[in-house]
């Protein structure tokens, strides 16, 4: 009885022959009423296993554009990035906007001052109908300086206030701003991993509050590791959650070794580099 008792739950585990279960009804009822009930569930939701898949490729792609370069999802809006697009000259870089509510809906953005070898949607992130693109070779504050655009999804392209481009206040060659970005609510941390604040491509993090506008006081503030050093690449990586941010530096020498690394984490609630390593 056993034997025949495992047959039954090797068949229950196997989507392509459940219905056998169903026909041996008789041995069914010797199982325990909880499995009982895990099969007929099973039975009944036969249509839960299907896994639907969909390939979506760019409708003006193009050889060498890397589409699907980064993505990212919140609700129904997905976006895919094509950083390698020469819409705005070699390698200015796009984005591609989703409704997965609505098949045939497609965006495409491309900043407004987009140019040659930008990298625009390099990085991405997005919260509600807010989209953060960055354009890590932008070169606004010097070659390699990097920018950050944010989106507002609700509006057109044509619209006021639909794009929004930030930069480093300090900002300058080689920085990368914009080499890792997150956001939570109104809240946007851009790394910066190649700043030289504390020793060449020490790294460093920008905080914004996109409620302020780019000239207000307190839109920006700037961390850098307590224990920063020479090549540790903070800001290599980043994280956000309420008033909570992690920080990677991976390349960062310490106890374990050289390029061992190490993550920080502040809060954002207390003043200067709060931070436990």
């Amino acid at each position: 009885m056993l034997k025949k008792l495992l047959i039954i739950m090797m068949i229950v585990l196997s989507s392509t022959h459940v219905l056998e279960v169903q026909a041996n009804t008789s041995m069914l009822s010797q199982l325990p009423e909880a499995i009982q009930e895990r099969i007929n569930d099973r039975l009944n939701n036969q249509e839960d296993d299907t896994i639907t898949e969909t390939n979506l490729t760019a409708p003006d792609g193009a050889e060498g554009d890397r589409f699907g370069y980064k993505i990212a999802i919140d609700g129904s809006t997905m976006v895919v990035s094509a950083p390698f697009d020469d819409d705005n000259g070699s390698n200015s870089g796009s984005l591609y906007v989703y409704d997965l509510t609505k098949p045939d809906f497609e965006r495409k953005i491309t900043p407004s001052d987009g140019a040659e070898g930008d990298r625009f949607g390099y990085k991405i992130a997005i919260d509600g109908s807010t989209l953060v693109v960055s354009a890590p070779y932008d070169e606004d504050n010097g070659s390699d300086s990097g920018s950050v655009y944010v989106y507002d999804l609700i509006k057109n392209s044509g619209d006021a206030d639909f794009e929004r481009k930030i930069t480093a206040s300090d900002g300058a060659e080689d920085d990368i701003f914009g080499w890792s970005v997150a956001i939570d609510g109104s809240t946007l941390v851009v790394g910066a991993f190649y700043d030289d604040d504390i020793g060449t491509n020490s790294g460093s993090v920008y905080v914004y509050d996109l409620t302020k506008n780019n000239e207000d006081a307190g839109f920006e503030r700037k961390i850098t590791a307590s224990d920063g050093s020479t090549f540790a690449s903070f800001g290599s990586s980043l994280a956000i959650e309420g008033s909570t941010v992690v920080v990677g530096a991976y390349n960062e020498d310490n106890g374990n070794g050289t390029d061992s690394g190490s993550v920080y984490v502040y809060d954002l609630t207390l003043d200067g580099n709060a931070a436990t390593p």
